[in-house]
Parts: structure tokens; sequence; C-alpha cells
């Protein structure tokens, strides 16, 4: 598992531009094996030097990361490295599970994403590799990896959203167009306004990731179509997404399946 993980990495981005770090500086989305573990093994394999933040800092799959202490971490790391690998979803949410269950407001995540820039004005030299994930949409989901009333309502949201999506992509028959009435009214509107409403937080945040990756802040910009269903809501902001992100080129950006894959692609 591991070694395809990291082969599918070089396959993604041989073309990329290659950081060439004696000090690579690097933020996981999480502290499962695969996104630290075996991302700080490889590196040290290869002869490189990796240093990560505390794990108490990063996330943990009952718990959030602390994002004010990441990024006090990564201001003072990057003072002494040659580049650093930056999950968004961390620095902006707290972590992959969190990207799926804040509440932060847009204020809130826009004033972190700044900080991006800050970094980049105050360290102009350091190469920055950020990722970020377009957010999930599952059929089922349990273990609190998404909102509470996800693990009853999560395969009518899904089917919601597929509906939806194919509206857009090819229409919708008679019979499909009552589905989705009917399945919108059974879903308690609450939970519904809460799933939409933090999907476009999330979708603007992405948004302005690009913009960043446009104007040079990022040496590369990686985003992530996690479990993304031919028809849903992550593969219907995906083509949005590339709509916006048309013309940048793959040297700087790219967006590729899966999600505990990008950490290993970046470094």
């Amino acid at each position: 598992m591991k070694l395809r993980i990291v082969l599918l990495c070089w396959l993604l981005l041989a073309g990329a531009p290659a950081a060439q770090a004696s000090v690579i500086g690097y933020v996981p989305m999480d502290d499962r094996p695969v996104n630290l573990e075996y991302v700080e093994d490889t590196v040290r394999a290869a002869g490189e030097t990796i240093v990560t933040p505390s794990v108490l800092n990063i996330a943990g799959r009952q718990r959030p990361g602390n994002v004010p202490g990441l990024w006090d971490w990564v201001f003072e790391q990057a003072a002494v490295s040659d580049a650093m690998a930056l999950s968004a979803d961390s620095l902006v949410y707290g972590g992959l599970v969190a990207s799926r269950t804040h509440f932060d407001s847009d204020a809130e995540l826009s004033a972190r994403l700044e900080k991006f820039r800050e970094l980049k004005r105050r360290y102009p030299a350091l190469r920055l590799y950020v990722f970020s994930t377009i957010m999930r949409t599952p059929k089922m989901s349990a273990g609190a990896t998404e909102p509470p009333y996800y693990e009853k309502l999560g395969p009518t949201i899904f089917r919601i959203t597929a509906l939806e999506d194919k509206r857009e992509v090819a229409g919708l028959s008679a019979a499909e167009t009552a589905e989705l009435s009917r399945l919108i009214g059974a879903v308690p509107a609450e939970n519904l306004a809460d799933w939409r409403t933090r999907r476009a937080k999330n979708y603007r945040i992405n948004e302005q990731l690009q913009q960043l990756a446009r104007e040079g802040v990022f040496e590369y910009l990686l985003l992530g179509r996690d479990d993304a269903s031919p028809l849903s809501a992550s593969h219907q902001e995906a083509r949005h997404l590339q709509t916006s992100g048309a013309g940048m080129d793959a040297s700087r950006y790219l967006s590729i399946p899966g999600a505990d894959n990008l950490g290993m692609s970046l470094v």
C-alpha cells in the first residue's frame, strides 16, 4: 500500500517542479500514518530532512487540529525551511474531518487563508506547496466523520445531490424531478441548510486557493477530489472548479482523485 502511494505520487507529478529542498516543513491533513508517518519515512529514506508540527496540534480522528498553533509553527519553521508542503484543510479548518463538520464563519476562514499571503510576503524565497480537498459526498458515513445527522440522512442527501448534479449535466426526467422534490422534503430543513452552507464555504475557500495559485503565492496547488462519485455534490463542485481553474498551467495546479495521497505527492 505504502509503495503504491509513493509510485502514484511520482507518476502524477513527474512534470512538476521539484523542490530539491534540504529542509521540508510539512503540515499533514491529520495524524493517520498514511498522511504523517509514511510521508516522514519516505522523505528520510531519500536522505532529506522533513519537519512536522507537534502531533498535539495535528488533527486526530476524534479531534480537530489546533489551527492557531499550526500557523504559529508554520511561521517559525518557514525561517529555516527551503520548502513547505501545507494542508489547507488543516490550516483553514483544523483537518480533513473538521472540514466536513466545522462551524466557522466566512470571515474566520478567509482570515486564515490570508495567512498564506502573509507567509509569502515574509519569506518570498520560500517555496510553498499547498494541498486541499473538495468536500466529499459519501453515500453513507459513520464514526463521527460527518455531521451527526449524516449517519441517518446520508443516503438521502447523497441522492439529492446526485439528482442536482445530473440536472446540470443532462437534465432530469419528470419522475426524477418529482423524486428530487420528495427527497428534499424528507430531510429536515435545518440539516440540509447546515450541510449546504458548509459546502458553500469550503467551495469558496478552494476558489480563493486557486486565486492564490494564479498570483504565484504557491509553487504548486494540488486539489483532491475526495470520494467524488460520478454524480454528487463533489462531482458538481469539481466541474465548477475546473472552470474557475481554467488556464492555469499543470506545472502549477492540478486536481486529482483522492485525499490521502495529496501530502505525499507534494512532498
